[in-house]
């Protein structure tokens, strides 16, 4: 198993090394620094997992770092390890495409879960984030799907095929059928049917237009 790790702090990325060859004995870890040795350490080798601190040196902003990550590596989990917990935050890592996303400021017990969760292919994100926005009008629960899954996912209501949506979103087939793929995974759903269902309960699903 093959891990790329990044984080500026020394110490924090060469503890989380330790506890990473604790949960998974036999890996083989990538430790960077920066976003720049991220892109190009992800061009160069093939990973199992790739664990990320938001707020590295980097050259662009932290959205466009990871944004430039995720396309790159699609069917690679990327997990944030963070200091910051800030909900907006964690709502656009999510929204871009993260599969977890720990706090620093978790115990290793924690830490090691959300791990194994994300390797697995489940979504992990805190626990308190799960809960709705605490503001006057009560935002749904906090949507896993990105703005491209959503709008794939009103086709998916009105029963097209995969080809159909490609020719509508002028995308190729096998690009519908990654985003649907990721879709399934971020709602934990086996089909198109428990997906809308699962969209549906969670108050996630867009008005049909």
């Amino acid at each position: 198993m093959n891990l790329l790790l990044a984080d500026d702090h020394t110490l924090f990325r060469k503890g989380l090394c330790m506890i990473l060859k604790g949960v998974f004995p036999n890996c083989e870890i990538q430790d960077k620094s920066c976003w720049k040795d991220v892109h190009t350490c992800v061009k160069k080798y093939q990973f199992d997992l790739i664990l990320v601190d938001l707020f590295m040196p980097r050259s662009l902003s932290w959205e466009q770092e990871l944004t430039a990550l995720i396309n790159s590596n699609p069917f690679t989990p990327v997990c944030i390890v963070s200091a910051s917990a800030e909900r907006t935050h964690v709502q656009t890592a999510l929204k871009m495409g993260a599969k977890g996303y720990v706090c620093k400021t978790a115990n290793t017990k924690e830490m090691v879960q959300a791990l194994v969760k994300v390797q697995k292919g489940t979504i992990y994100f805190p626990p308190q984030m799960w809960q709705p926005n605490p503001v006057p009008h009560g935002d749904a629960e906090l949507n896993p799907l990105t703005s491209r899954q959503q709008e794939i996912l009103q086709f998916l209501v009105k029963g097209h095929s995969n080809k159909l949506i490609a020719r509508e979103l002028c995308l190729t087939e096998s690009t519908i059928k990654r985003h649907i793929y990721n879709m399934y995974q971020a709602l934990n759903a086996k089909n198109r049917v428990e997906a809308i269902e699962l969209a549906r309960q969670h108050g996630w699903l867009p008005a049909i237009s």
